[in-house]
């Protein structure tokens, strides 16, 4: 989908080219969604800055410029939206980057700048809760020569993993070089010339074509545009969103418009499952036992089909949210099979941690259970068909040992040693069958 923002320009005059420049500042967090606030000032002596906010987790930013200024500068600056232009007085000034009702006095970070009369910058600001970060984009680049449009990619996309981005012709990515690669977070590509024209947007993992996180059908780049491509990331960590800024011009935002979903079969031996949602055929044969593969599905309401040895099972439609990922857990519960939706966070945690959780599917136990690492209660009283929250500060190891017990008992029915946690690996670990004869699978998620 795509959203056009109108932007003033506060300064009355010309746009000289200045040098680019770039910077990322660490600290807090921020996200998506979209609208405008404008703002202005007509003096040819003030430059001209405004925010692109792209945190999930920061949903009103805004810019103090001094430390004593008792009135934003820009204000409010929601999720996924773009401000209008604020004029900024030329020379240095302090901005304080703030969330909320807090001012100069509690920034998230600040940063002291030379100003020039009529220059434009766009500050991006990015990052989940207590990791936030801006970047700096210099809309005075020179035009592109013959006919070319300039682009850049910024990487915003924190839990997102290396990228690469491709402009194509097609939707086909097989034996296709990306126009750019390996993207890092924080960071932004230099400038390269691309012949203008219309073309498809695709993102993928690095080194991996068919891992694609974005499809964008068509963008429009013309004969002498300055474009920056945001990329930043989705509500459940792994899929991408992208913004595109033409230089001192209107944003287009394209949020993903799948989900991914996986099927968990907990059902005990001799029950395979079959489920499509939708036009999506997520499995015809899942076996007892199993976690299957995500697959990407359009979000919205949609039907969903299950049936178990070829007989169908009551099931009620099911909303996805766009960018999320999910598991359908089935499983048999007091009143035979059941369903259950659960939503998957595949953000990636801090390096040298791991994050884990825990799904109860088993079939012949009701009572809740918990999972110790290490000897260590972590994470408790999992209910029958339902998943714990993420601990996503356990200390990876090669050599660790899970634990699981019966919450109300405190009997041990399932342990694994020792096992591989890797550092920023996603865990889910599933339990199944009954209290004397428990089966586990550890899946790494991410």
């Amino acid at each position: 989908m795509s959203h056009h923002t109108d932007i003033l320009d506060p300064t009355s005059a010309a746009h000289p080219p200045l040098a680019k420049v770039m910077r990322c500042v660490a600290r807090g967090s921020l996200f998506l969604a979209p609208l405008l606030l404008v703002a202005g000032c007509g003096s040819s002596d003030n430059a001209a800055i405004r925010v692109l906010n792209v945190s999930q987790d920061y949903t009103a930013l805004n810019i103090y410029v001094g430390s004593t200024t008792t009135v934003a500068t820009v204000a409010d600056v929601p999720t996924g939206n773009i401000s209008g232009y604020s004029g900024v007085a030329s020379g240095s000034q302090t901005l304080y980057f703030t969330e909320g009702a807090n001012t100069q006095t509690d920034p998230l970070s600040s940063e002291t700048e030379t100003f020039t009369a009529s220059e434009h910058r766009t500050y991006v600001t990015y990052g989940d809760n207590g990791e936030f970060a801006e970047y700096e984009i210099d809309e005075n680049e020179s035009a592109a020569s013959g006919g070319d449009a300039s682009v850049e990619v910024l990487d915003t996309a924190n839990d997102a993993g290396a990228l690469d981005v491709y402009l194509t012709s097609s939707t086909t990515l097989s034996g296709v070089t990306p126009n750019f690669t390996d993207l890092s977070v924080g960071k932004a590509t230099s400038f390269t010339s691309v012949a203008s024209g219309t073309y498809e947007l695709s993102v993928t993992g690095t080194g991996n074509s068919s891992d694609v996180r974005l499809q964008v059908p068509s963008i429009t780049l013309s004969s002498g545009e300055v474009v920056s491509v945001v990329i930043t990331e989705s509500a459940g960590g792994y899929l991408v969103n992208a913004y595109i800024l033409p230089q001192q011009g209107s944003l287009t935002t394209e949020l993903n418009p799948d989900s991914r979903v996986r099927v968990v079969n907990g059902l005990p031996s001799g029950s395979d499952a079959a489920v499509t949602i939708g036009s999506t055929v997520l499995t015809t044969n899942a076996a007892p036992n199993s976690v299957g593969t995500y697959q990407m599905v359009p979000a919205g309401t949609d039907t969903v089909t299950v049936a178990i040895d070829g007989i169908g099972v009551s099931s009620p439609e099911q909303a996805l949210a766009a960018g999320q990922d999910y598991t359908l857990l089935i499983y048999e519960g007091p009143n035979g099979v059941e369903e259950n939706w659960l939503v998957d966070t595949n953000r990636l945690p801090a390096s040298g941690d791991a994050s884990i959780r825990l799904v109860d599917g088993m079939s012949g136990l009701t009572d809740p259970i918990s999972l110790a690492v290490d000897s260590v209660p972590t994470l408790t009283d999992v209910s029958q068909g339902e998943a714990s929250s993420y601990d996503t500060a356990i200390t990876a190891t090669a050599t660790g040992a899970l634990t699981v017990t019966d919450a109300t008992t405190s009997q041990q029915i399932y342990s694994q040693s020792p096992v591989t946690l890797s550092s920023q690996g996603v865990y889910t670990l599933f339990v199944f069958g009954s209290a004397s004869s428990a089966a586990g699978t550890l899946n790494q998620d991410r």
